[in-house]
């Protein structure tokens, strides 16, 4: 795995206020380079980016990514404090 890829293996997850999983059993491989993730509003998007960059944690399995990753809000008003 290289710096820049993210990698989840056999994740779960679910938001304590969730009688289910939104997330079983889930694999995925990003490699370096831009991607999009795409889907409908509440399909989990913001979850899985949070994920992604550790501000989640999985309730089983690993998510791997670059220790330099930020999420930014769809909100873009202001920016993260972490770009300044």
């Amino acid at each position: 795995m290289t710096h820049c890829e993210v990698l989840f293996r056999g994740v779960e997850f679910a938001y304590e206020t969730s009688a289910t999983a939104l997330f079983e059993n889930f694999d995925l491989h990003l490699p370096a380079g831009w991607t999009g993730i795409v889907g409908a509003n509440g399909a989990g998007k913001t979850t899985l980016l949070r994920l992604a960059i550790g501000e989640l944690t999985p309730r089983q399995g690993r998510v791997q990514g670059p220790s330099s990753a930020l999420y930014c809000a769809q909100r873009t008003d202001e920016p993260p404090p972490q770009l300044d």
